[in-house]
C-alpha cells in the first residue's frame, strides 16, 4: 500500500525540485499552475496522488491563476513535456473539446516516491555481522 504524503510536504517540495528538475520552469506560471493542479489532484483523490485524476478546464486554471487561457495552455504544454503532469483534451464529434483531464506525470510520481522513501524508517544495520 502507498502511504500518503501531507499535501504541505508535496507542495514544498515542488517549489524545491521544480527548478532543480526544469530549470527551464523557473521563471514563469509554470510553478503556481502545476501546484494549483497538484493541489486539485490531492483534494480529489483523498491524498492518493499516484492514482488522483481530475477533469479541469483551461479557462478556469488560468482565472485562478489571473492569466490567459492562452498562456495557461503554453504552460500546461510545457509542464506535460517536462513529465510533471499528464494531459489529455477528450474531442466531441463535433470538434469541440471537453475540460482537459489529468493526472500526474513519471517526474511528479518520481517525487512523490522520494518522498514516501523518505518517510520509511531506516533500519540500522549495526551488530549485525556475524562474529567469527
Amino acid at each position: 500500500m502507498v502511504q500518503a504524503v501531507s499535501l504541505d510536504t508535496v507542495v514544498a517540495s515542488l517549489s524545491y525540485f521544480v527548478p532543480k528538475w526544469t530549470p527551464a520552469l523557473r521563471r514563469n506560471a509554470a510553478p503556481y499552475l502545476l501546484r494549483l493542479v497538484v493541489c486539485k489532484l490531492y483534494g480529489a483523490s483523498k491524498g492518493n496522488l499516484f492514482h488522483a485524476k481530475i477533469q479541469a478546464s483551461q479557462d478556469s486554471l488560468a482565472a485562478s491563476l489571473d492569466i490567459s487561457r492562452e498562456w495557461a495552455n503554453q504552460i500546461l504544454a510545457r509542464l506535460k513535456a517536462e513529465g510533471w503532469l499528464e494531459v489529455y483534451a477528450p474531442r466531441l464529434p463535433d470538434g469541440r473539446y471537453l475540460p482537459c483531464l489529468f493526472w500526474p506525470g513519471r517526474r511528479l510520481k518520481r517525487l512523490l516516491c522520494i518522498l514516501v522513501g523518505s518517510r520509511r524508517p531506516h533500519h540500522s544495520h549495526s551488530g549485525t555481522m556475524n562474529s567469527i
